[in-house]
């Protein structure tokens, strides 16, 4: 039986930044994540991914690594994912808005506190009625302690 050696962080944003094998790039955006890479194209290729959204219609393969990679952009705490996850907030895809309003959590954003608090409509019907008390519950409470929010 051969023994696969680990991928390198290099190994990885060369799996990113190909487009043949959405599989790779699924690994890759994840692997990011999980590492908190500080790579310097790791950010750059992430916020790449997310473009796949904006297709009529998004193919399955490309949309999961862009939902690894909103993943991934919360882990990574860097301020130029902040503006991307915010535009995906109003994204008809609820896993987007999910992800996305998680990440921005995570990432402490402050610009982001209202969106995130702001009861939305579609999220509640899409969650089973009224009875959530506001917007991405989880995200709210990453927020906690971030200027603007409540405590």
């Amino acid at each position: 039986m051969d023994v696969m050696e680990p991928l390198t962080e290099d190994q990885v944003i060369s799996n990113l930044s190909q487009v043949a094998d959405p599989a790779d790039q699924y690994y890759a955006a994840w692997w990011l994540g999980k590492m908190r890479s500080r790579h310097p194209e790791a950010v750059p290729l992430l916020l790449q991914t997310l473009d796949a959204l904006q297709q009529t219609p998004v193919d399955p393969d490309r949309r999961g690594v862009a939902l690894n990679a909103i993943r991934a952009l919360g882990r990574l705490e860097d301020s130029r994912a902040c503006s991307p996850l915010r535009a995906l907030l109003t994204s008809k895809d609820y896993a987007v808005r999910e992800e996305a309003a998680r990440s921005l959590g995570n990432l402490k954003d402050p610009s982001a506190v209202e969106s995130i608090q702001t009861p939305h409509a579609r999220d509640q019907r899409h969650r089973g009625g009224g009875s959530r008390a506001g917007r991405f519950p989880l995200a709210k409470r990453a927020l906690r302690g971030v200027a603007g929010s409540p405590g």
